[in-house]
């Protein structure tokens, strides 16, 4: 993520929902899949303080990161193995 960006987030440029906390309520496991660079994600969870997600995924800062953004299910897919059979489960 840029500097300009981070500077932008910290006077509220990138606010979160008001129901976000509600994420760590939730009794299975949650994951995050972004079109965002991965760097971006990192910073904004940080930022906002966001733990909730046992996993996040952004796409890499390549043309072939580009390339696998949604609706390519590849992030989204590498996202559910790293949160296992419960949201495999479910998403059946």
């Amino acid at each position: 993520m840029s500097l300009a960006q981070q500077a932008h987030t910290r006077v509220g440029g990138k606010p979160v929902y008001d129901d976000v906390r509600a994420i760590s309520r939730l009794t299975c496991p949650v994951g995050l899949v972004s079109n965002n660079q991965h760097a971006t994600i990192e910073f904004l969870l940080a930022y906002h303080d966001l733990p909730a997600f046992e996993t996040a995924r952004g796409r890499q800062p390549t043309l072939a990161g580009a390339a696998k953004r949604k609706p390519a299910p590849d992030y989204i897919e590498q996202a559910m193995t790293e949160l296992g059979e419960c949201v495999r489960a479910v998403c059946r």
